[in-house]
């Protein structure tokens, strides 16, 4: 064979080999791709692709801003803030995220009762014994809700899974009991989702005062993730409208 041949006979072989290599790549590729389709789960990382593929339809209330109370001089004597209701998820049969548990550790439960008691301002037998229950999740009674922003970025800091807040609106009074009487108070209503006035100017114009919560709905994974681009609809919140009152902080 000349050595014209040689070399044309070798560079067949390469090709040769290469395809094989391609059609080998990409078989596994293809038998991956359906075996994990097929099963739902992925066999070199180990994750169950089945639990992260469950989507659901879901909706979120937009909090409408309460009107304002103010003096006069624009001085604020009532504002909206927000607070939080401190949920813990108990269902470990819900789907982890990155390695970390979605749930509450039942190991754990005891650990976790100790070191939240001492944000909550209650014992740690009371914590446990709202973590220890057959349920998807559970609350903390007077002890987790209306929890402040400060409180909510300690309990944060502990890294603890299976911990989620709520948000929930609050009224807040800058000026402390400055015309409390003829202001009054609010209570937060959870059939509404809303600030109630109920004495006083708060409950007088309560109907003035109250804004109306939006809506917005989207898609969301099994570990309750929103998807991006899956918002479905979106209704913005009202605010309410504030009141101006002829009194002035400085002499009255």
């Amino acid at each position: 064979m000349t050595r014209k041949g040689s070399r044309i006979a070798a560079n067949n072989r390469s090709l040769v080999r290469l395809s094989l290599l391609i059609a080998v790549v990409g078989a596994l590729v293809i038998g991956n791709v359906l075996f994990v389709t097929g099963i739902g789960y992925h066999v070199r990382s180990g994750t169950n692709v089945a639990a992260y593929s469950e989507v659901a339809t879901t909706s979120e209330t937009i909090l409408a801003r309460r009107g304002y109370i103010l003096d006069r001089n624009g001085n604020i004597i009532a504002q909206d803030s927000v607070a939080y209701n401190l949920i813990a998820i108990l269902d470990n049969s819900r789907p982890s995220y990155e390695g970390r548990p979605a749930y509450v550790p039942y190991e754990q439960k005891r650990e976790y009762a100790d070191k939240l008691s001492s944000i909550l301002g209650c014992d740690s037998d009371t914590i446990y014994g709202y973590l220890d229950q057959n349920l998807y999740q559970t609350e903390f009674g007077v002890w987790g809700r209306g929890l402040s922003s400060a409180t909510r970025a300690e309990i944060e800091n502990l890294g603890l899974y299976g911990l989620e807040f709520e948000e929930q609106s609050s009224r807040n009074y800058p000026l402390g009991a400055f015309a409390s009487h003829l202001i009054g108070y609010t209570r937060y209503s959870s059939d509404l989702d809303a600030v109630v006035g109920e004495m006083g100017i708060e409950s007088l114009l309560n109907a003035y005062l109250s804004g109306k919560n939006g809506k917005r709905v989207y898609s969301q994974d099994a570990n309750g993730y929103a998807l991006l681009g899956t918002q479905l609809s979106y209704t913005a919140a009202a605010n309410g409208n504030n009141v101006v009152l002829t009194i002035y902080k400085q002499c009255q």
